[in-house]
């Protein structure tokens, strides 16, 4: 799984209200809580460009100021935003003159904005209302660099179709059970299936399968594909001396 970037070039004037500025906040906020235990494992990184901070929501209006004037919310969407972003890996070194446009809109974004070359391998999380900012893929074109693509999402659903997906399986119950038909014994699977999607998003891939370890249970898990084609996997347990010994030791990590 790639790494995910904050695009600070999705923020550009498109908003008038701080409504409207919380609607974009929200969005990438889930988009960020969805991406937690992935991150939390270190299976994934999430990057974080200060030079987001120079940038305009609201005309005139500053960044930091338009996120102080988020209304007031059970989500609790602004501190969320500092809650994840803090904890984020700093790519601002180098700044460099970048140029954002996609095949499906007609209009360039330029600004200023970190020239690691760590960018050209992750996925980019964008800031909605403004049809660049959702399309779903960027090129880009940085001074000193060679122009690059990069897959861009502005809110959960888009990024879910960027990471594997869990879809439950008849075959394998919650308890390992005998199959007569097929003589013989089928794993179980008794996580739900939003643990069964967190903890996927955790898991190490090996020879097409992923492998995870759900720490409440000291139990090792086995994902296979089911959907090759949608990047869907179903689950079960698996015990632990069928799975490399290295492999265990990185899943336990």
């Amino acid at each position: 799984m790639n790494d995910f970037y904050i695009n600070p070039l999705s923020v550009n004037k498109q908003c008038h209200s701080s409504n409207e500025v919380f609607d974009l906040m929200f969005d990438l906020v889930e988009c960020l809580k969805y991406l937690q235990p992935a991150i939390k494992k270190k299976r994934i990184k999430l990057l974080y460009d200060s030079s987001i901070e120079s940038r305009q929501f609201i005309t005139n209006q500053n960044f930091f100021a338009s996120i102080n004037n988020l209304p007031k919310d059970e989500h609790d969407v602004k501190t969320l935003w500092f809650q994840h972003t803090r904890k984020a890996e700093d790519v601002s070194q180098d700044p460099v003159e970048t140029a954002v446009r996609s095949s499906h809109c007609s209009e360039l974004v330029e600004g200023m904005i970190s020239g690691n070359s760590v960018l050209q391998q992750t996925n980019w999380l964008s800031f909605g209302k403004h049809l660049l900012n959702e399309a779903q893929e960027y090129s880009v074109l940085q001074d000193g660099h060679p122009e690059f693509t990069v897959k861009n999402v502005h809110h959960r659903n888009a990024l879910k179709q960027l990471l594997p997906s869990y879809e439950a399986s008849d075959k394998h119950r919650k308890k390992s059970y005998y199959d007569q038909e097929r003589g013989k014994q089928v794993a179980g699977m008794p996580l739900d299936s939003e643990e069964a999607q967190e903890l996927l998003l955790t898991s190490i891939e090996q020879n097409n399968d992923r492998f995870a370890y759900h720490q409440g249970s000291d139990q090792f898990y086995r994902f296979i594909l089911t959907h090759p084609d949608k990047n869907i996997y179903h689950g079960f347990q698996i015990e632990k001396d069928k799975i490399p010994v290295e492999l265990a030791n990185r899943c336990m990590m």
